[in-house]
């Protein structure tokens, strides 16, 4: 997939923790949705999560082990 001329990826935290968690009743979603995700990071989009209440907004880059992880924007 060719992902150079997005720019920017936003997804709501509670839709996040529903497709990490398979928990959408779409297991096509549950699986490409995540591994997207980490090809848009690697790939340096900007990829940002909004909180819970949709007021804040939060980068999702990479922990240590690679697990997905919100860091404040700067």
């Amino acid at each position: 997939m060719d992902l150079h001329r997005i720019q920017k990826i936003t997804i709501a935290h509670l839709d996040f923790q529903d497709i990490t968690n398979h928990r959408t009743g779409n297991p096509v979603a549950e699986d490409e949705l995540p591994e997207l995700l980490r090809k848009a990071i690697k790939a340096g989009v900007y990829v940002e999560m909004t909180d819970p209440d949709g007021i804040e907004a939060y980068r999702l880059m990479f922990d240590q082990e690679g697990q997905f992880q919100m860091v404040p924007r700067s």
